[in-house]
């Protein structure tokens, strides 16, 4: 499955966890926040930057911005895993950081609809679009996935 713009293997299920593994990392995540974040393999989503694409043109510091927003997200939709309302948690999160609930709902569903790279600024996001024709971009990205599981595939007639 795709997992903020990485392919994972699932390797062992715990309850309400998922051991996943990418090549050497392996990652431990709720099935809830799976069920939200994941995408199966060959989902593509060409009308947005691939998640490497995105994150590899970040300065550090704002890296770290994106990883801060995702992870008070990802604690927001834990909370909700564990019965308390999506309107509580994002209430008491957004005293906590002294934002909008309103800022924390359009985190939050950008965060479900693009992973971390969804909460990038739509002026990073955007810049290769003027530059980079977009057929390139989904040519790429079927290119690739023909090499998700590290053979190639046949092109699909």
């Amino acid at each position: 499955m795709w997992l903020d713009g990485v392919s994972w293997q699932v390797v062992s299920l715990h309850g309400r966890d998922v051991t996943l593994r990418a090549g050497t990392v392996v990652q431990r995540v709720a099935v809830a926040e799976l069920a939200l974040r994941a995408r199966p393999m060959g989902h593509q989503v060409v009308d947005r930057d691939p998640a490497a694409v995105v994150l590899s043109s970040l300065s550090k510091g704002q890296r770290e911005v994106l990883e801060g927003r995702a992870a008070h997200v990802r604690s927001v939709l834990a909370a909700t895993a564990d019965g308390a309302t999506l309107q509580s948690a994002l209430q008491t999160k957004a005293q906590e950081l002294d934002v909008s609930v309103r800022t924390l709902e359009r985190w939050t569903a950008a965060y479900r609809t693009g992973g971390i790279t969804g909460l990038a600024d739509a002026q990073i996001r955007n810049r290769y679009g003027r530059s980079v024709d977009s057929r390139w971009d989904a040519t790429c990205l079927s290119v690739l996935d023909r090499y998700v599981d590290g053979r190639p595939r046949r092109w699909a007639r």
